[in-house]
């Protein structure tokens, strides 16, 4: 049986140490580390945005952080039970044009999420709005195919 470990917040995951070493050498070799959001991935074109799911009683809120892009380069789309999200963040080409850019560290390019709806979704209910750079997408739960309480009555005869 193993026995409950007290959590450590300045405990690092042995990962960390990986990345921190990863992220040195190419400091070392190209200027500039590896796997951050300003760094080597970023060049290459690789937009990561965050996405956030949560569960209210009666839908489901799938939450995208997309800060600078235009909501007309997203797309959403429902195939079967599946939820696809993707896009392109574009460069603003026309302000590095008036002067010289000396640091870089927003990242571009394209992006293709997909996330399985769960079994009591309501696919054609689906809707999505934008609100300061954060997409919110609400999936309503079909309340048919949520599971209801059945009470038991007592029909037992002992008075």
């Amino acid at each position: 049986m193993a026995w409950p470990q007290r959590f450590d917040p300045f405990d690092r995951h042995p990962i960390t140490h990986f990345r921190d070493e990863l992220n040195r050498t190419f400091q070392r070799f190209f200027g500039q580390p590896f796997l951050t959001s300003g760094g080597f991935l970023a060049e290459c074109g690789t937009f990561m945005p965050t996405f956030n799911v949560e569960e209210h009683e009666d839908h489901y809120m799938v939450e995208a952080e997309l800060p600078g892009m235009d909501i007309k380069d997203v797309n959403i789309e429902v195939s079967g039970n599946t939820l696809v999200i993707k896009g392109e963040k574009r460069r603003k080409i026309e302000r590095e044009k008036e002067g010289h850019v000396h640091v870089m560290e927003s990242s571009y390019g394209s992006f293709h999420r997909s996330f399985t709806l769960p079994e009591n979704a309501d696919p054609q209910g689906i809707t999505a709005k934008s609100r300061n750079g954060v997409l919110y997408i609400r999936i309503p739960k079909d309340q048919t195919k949520t599971p209801r309480r059945i009470e038991i009555r007592d029909d037992n005869p002992l008075q």
